[in-house]
């Protein structure tokens, strides 16, 4: 009977596993040897069982618990089926949020060497913005943004008798001061949320925006950054992302410890009537805070030298200010 088989030892070689794992996998009915001499306990296997032990090992290396691997392997060959499936399943799952932290983690890296070009810089600087993704909600308690020059303006909307600003100060242009911090962690807490219950990556880039071409009265949106897999480009649409182009964009820093203040200085830099396209209040993530200060970055279109006052660019990249 021994004959053909291979002793536990040797067999446990073959996969460079312990003899202990053989003999767990057979106390839980993971994997029963072929056969067990009766004089000596010695353990015994077929060189078939090899494929079997490998099942085994993948299955375990998923996180199927072996009390359902040792079902399953009871059952016979459709049960059996039925664990490798479940296995297929786990995988390609595995697989895809691998990739997903790939994309997130090297978006991390280009932001942190992104951000030490510019740290520190207390002057308007520019730089370029590849296309981005992002997934949206309006800040009801934000200011709206400004009418384009020469349309009308849009009647104030009623103030809450229960909002006040707190000092004089905090009335920037529109009303900054109703910028509410509850609101916003609220609301961007919600998009993470509703990104990966739509299945998109997060990129942890998040901030306050808006679009001076859409119509008068538009309102700030929180926003933030998302991506999608190859192959999964219809999770755009279906997810209502909406579609930044590359942009070269004129930028600031505010920085303090108080976070408040400087969402509220940010939109008071950009509540003016500017240039239209996008503008943004990004968040600024650093690998290195520095004493607990928190980092703003005011984003708006670049105008070119030649956009003044009364003159017409050529360059459609580059429309007049309104």
């Amino acid at each position: 009977m021994k004959e053909g088989l291979l002793r536990i030892g040797q067999f446990a070689k073959l996969r460079g596993i312990s003899v202990k794992c053989l003999r767990y996998y057979e106390r839980v009915g993971a994997l029963m040897p072929a056969f067990v001499d009766p004089n000596s306990g010695y353990r015994y296997y077929s060189i078939n069982q090899i494929n079997d032990l490998d099942v085994v090992i993948s299955l375990i290396e998923l996180g199927i618990p072996l009390k359902d691997l040792a079902f399953y392997m009871a059952q016979g060959a459709d049960s059996v089926q039925a664990v490798v499936d479940q296995g297929i399943k786990l995988a390609r799952t595995r697989a895809r949020n691998a990739q997903a932290q790939i994309i997130q983690l090297e978006n991390y890296a280009d932001s942190i060497a992104q951000q030490r070009r510019f740290k520190g810089l207390t002057s308007t600087y520019v730089r370029q913005i590849p296309p981005r993704l992002v997934l949206c909600q309006p800040l009801g308690n934000a200011p709206v943004a400004p009418a384009p020059k020469g349309a009308a303006a849009p009647a104030a909307p009623a103030t809450p008798a229960s909002t006040t600003h707190a000092s004089p100060a905090n009335k920037g242009p529109q009303g900054t001061g109703h910028f509410s911090i509850t609101e916003y962690s609220q609301i961007t807490g919600g998009l993470y949320n509703r990104a990966q219950d739509l299945g998109l990556i997060s990129l942890f880039t998040q901030g306050l925006l808006y679009d001076a071409d859409a119509a008068a009265g538009a309102q700030w949106q929180c926003y933030l950054e998302c991506s999608v897999l190859p192959g999964e480009e219809h999770l755009i649409d279906q997810a209502n992302l909406t579609r930044i182009p590359a942009m070269e964009v004129t930028c600031t820093r505010i920085a303090g410890q108080d976070f408040r203040d400087c969402f509220l200085r940010g939109l008071a830099a950009l509540t003016a009537p500017r240039t239209q396209g996008i503008h943004a209040l990004a968040e600024v993530w650093n690998a290195t805070p520095e004493d607990g200060r928190f980092v703003l970055e005011v984003q708006s279109p670049r105008i070119k030298p030649a956009q003044v006052a009364g003159t017409i660019c050529s360059d459609p990249q580059y429309p007049n200010p309104a």
